[in-house]
């Protein structure tokens, strides 16, 4: 699929015209991808920018992300939230794309699917950017669990620290990040 000249303007999303395009997808219509591709493609390339460490990067990812999207259309229940559909795509080519790659990922916070549709890429933008005004081992305990997928039990156990101490710094990390979120938004 060939990429547009991308606006890097991020928009609100109508989940009820990305459900309606995805649908028209399953249909066979070949519009359907032309129309749901011009319709989310900032917002996605957001997402995705997210997970990687350049931009060049995101846009091979999108375009696996759109064709991964049209090869398991087939999964895709029109009753539920297309954009948490495709957002889960974007993440999972993301993290595949590194992981192939071997390449060292920038620390993102992983938002979780269920509450993807109440963020904007311009949020993900404001999160990204408090995380960056995070110290060192703040960072590190986001990558260890969000980014490696380790369990609160595991981080403890690797820095010889109780649960609780783990779950505290969580707790701490999370209130910096949702102060300057409310600060910026």
């Amino acid at each position: 699929m060939e990429i547009y000249e991308k606006e890097k303007r991020v928009q609100v999303l109508s989940i009820t015209k990305i459900n309606k395009y995805l649908l028209s997808i399953k249909k066979g219509r070949e519009d359907g991808l032309t129309k749901l591709f011009k319709y989310t493609f900032s917002n996605l390339f957001c997402v995705a920018s997210m997970y990687l460490i350049n931009k060049n990067d995101a846009d091979d990812v999108l375009n696996q992300a759109y064709e991964n999207a049209v090869k398991y259309i087939d999964t895709f229940d029109g009753e539920k939230n297309g954009y948490n559909w495709l957002f889960t795509i974007v993440k999972n080519c993301a993290k595949e794309f590194n992981e192939r790659e071997k390449r060292r990922l920038e620390i993102a916070c992983d938002i979780d699917e269920e509450v993807a549709e109440e963020f904007t890429a311009l949020e993900h933008i404001i999160v990204e950017e408090a995380i960056t005004k995070l110290d060192n081992e703040e960072k590190k305990l986001l990558y260890r669990i969000y980014w490696e997928g380790r369990s609160v039990k595991e981080v403890a156990q690797e820095l010889d620290a109780p649960k609780t101490t783990i779950y505290s710094r969580l707790k701490s990390i999370y209130k910096k990040i949702r102060e300057f979120y409310e600060k910026d938004s």
